[in-house]
């Protein structure tokens, strides 16, 4: 994604600019069909659509589904205006009403004239952006390993949904955030037979049931995050036949004895298998299909029936309330592991025993969780994710604080190559960085200001690192002499500065 990399280039501001052409024109066909009345008596925008799509086929071809974000992200932004604008309008009617001014005005808004001209032309206008070649649409912004493209993403999906209808051929789809109304229906019959893979923070009940009725291919449903989700959905969930994903992580409301029957039914616990049949090839359990799987607030026997899950690769649980983790060592192929609000004295015995094998460790919220365990027990970890907002759950060697003092640790992770960190204090998040010397990509929740942003534009504490993403907005990267530092804003602009690295004098602080 060199463009997107570079917001600089003359490629990528041209692609910018044409971003806000598409939004401009938008907005003037919807209030030239607002004021004008009925709208294909005054203006063809399905033409006008027609010839954008056109347009956007000339492309280039390997980097169209990343334009997409950014061209998609300027229409949605326009859209949600718009929105507002009529929102506003509605607001003001009865002003317009006592001062007996602009009656017509009050007649089209009151009739929901300027609000359907919204609805009618914005989804064909991001449907337009969808160039062919594109059959992944994944407007989730941010994940535990973000991309720089994660900030071209929108926002607030409400837009997505009343465009997928038109939409054809995807086969990956990611649904954000969304101000869900009665109305506002998953569609997916226009690309049921290709949708392999559907992921949704704002899933519910009936969208799972719409995916079960439709997709019959679908190989991963991940509708973590989603808050809008009942007991009713594990019925749904028990219609597919062959999900190698499935992640319920932080799905709260399901409750423990729909998660029973989630897994009774995964391992085919309930099937009863007639005498005659049972010597006989079976359809093996479900359970051996999945290499992905997450969830909330599991059982001693939830614990107990995932260590039967013996192909997963990629393991998420929240919430598990003093119960010890231990049975999970049998998943002999478990590379992943991410663990919230957990206590650390119920995992240690499950990395003791499967740490020498995990590439990718995620713990958020643990309680006393020691730093020289995990160095011992998990070797080869590349990919680190440490996210405790209380310092007080972390132990860490003695003298810690002298060591950070100096720059250096015995406590070291050298095969840490990617790290999340969120941690309260700012001296224990720097004394753990200064444990993962070989850090080349580095994600930090918090905001870098001041002396924070001067220490890592130096990269006091890591001299190798390549990208820096912080915060929700921004990202530096480093190559050879120049650091070029983006922010972007809600409103749509990014601010760029390249700092030339050679340049820096100590003590002296950077302009920006």
């Amino acid at each position: 994604m060199p463009l997107i990399t570079n917001p600089n280039s003359l490629a990528s501001l041209s692609l910018d600019a044409l971003g806000k052409c598409v939004a401009v024109v938008m907005r003037r066909m919807i209030e030239t069909c607002t004021h004008e009345g009925a709208f294909m008596q005054n203006l063809d925008y399905q033409a006008a659509c027609g010839r954008l799509e056109e347009l956007l086929r000339w492309l280039p071809t390997d980097q169209v589904e990343d334009f997409t974000y950014v061209l998609i992200g300027h229409v949605n932004k326009e859209y949600a205006t718009l929105v507002a604008d009529g929102k506003d309008q509605v607001e003001d009617f009865t002003y317009v009403l006592i001062g007996h001014v602009n009656e017509e005005y009050a007649t089209l808004v009151a009739g929901g004239t300027f609000r359907d001209a919204c609805e009618e032309i914005a989804p064909l206008v991001l449907k337009s952006l969808m160039h062919p070649n594109v059959k992944k649409l994944d407007c989730i912004r941010f994940s535990h390993h973000p991309k720089i493209s994660g900030f071209y993403k929108i926002r607030v999906c409400d837009l997505i949904y009343k465009t997928l209808p038109m939409l054809q051929g995807l086969t990956e789809l990611g649904i954000g955030v969304a101000n869900r109304t009665p109305r506002m229906r998953l569609e997916v019959r226009s690309f049921a037979d290709t949708l392999q893979k559907f992921s949704s923070r704002s899933c519910e009940d009936r969208d799972v049931q719409v995916l079960a009725d439709c997709c019959r291919k679908l190989k991963c449903l991940d509708i973590s995050l989603s808050t809008a989700l009942s007991d009713g959905v594990v019925e749904q969930i028990l219609r597919f036949t062959h999900l190698e994903e499935l992640n319920l992580f932080e799905a709260r409301f399901i409750s423990p004895g729909a998660l029973r029957t989630l897994f009774d039914n995964l391992l085919d616990r309930n099937v009863v298998v007639p005498p005659i049949r049972r010597q006989r090839s079976l359809r093996p359990p479900r359970a051996e299909f999945l290499r992905v799987f997450g969830c909330s607030a599991p059982t001693v026997d939830d614990i107990i029936s995932i260590s039967y899950f013996t192909n997963v690769v990629s393991l998420s649980l929240s919430s598990v309330h003093n119960i010890s983790l231990s049975p999970l060592s049998n998943l002999m192929n478990l590379t992943e592991l991410a663990l919230c609000m957990v206590r650390f004295e119920d995992v240690r015995d499950l990395l003791r025993r499967v740490g020498s094998r995990l590439t990718c460790l995620n713990l958020t919220e643990v309680t006393s969780m020691n730093l020289t365990y995990l160095r011992q027990w998990c070797p080869v970890v590349n990919c680190l994710h440490i996210c405790n907002t209380d310092t007080s759950h972390l132990i860490l060697p003695e003298n810690w604080n002298a060591r950070f003092n100096h720059q250096e640790s015995d406590l070291t992770f050298p095969s840490v190559t990617t790290l999340e960190l969120s941690i309260e204090s700012f001296e224990v998040e720097a004394y753990v960085l200064c444990c993962v010397p070989n850090v080349t990509k580095l994600y930090l929740h918090k905001d870098l200001t001041g002396v924070t942003f001067q220490l890592f534009i130096r990269r006091v504490f890591t001299p190798r690192l390549r990208t820096l993403f912080w915060g929700s907005e921004g990202e530096i990267t480093f190559s050879e002499d120049i650091a070029t530092s983006k922010v972007f804003y809600d409103d749509g602009n990014t601010e760029i500065s390249h700092i030339v690295l050679s340049n820096l004098a100590p003590g002296v602080a950077i302009e920006l």
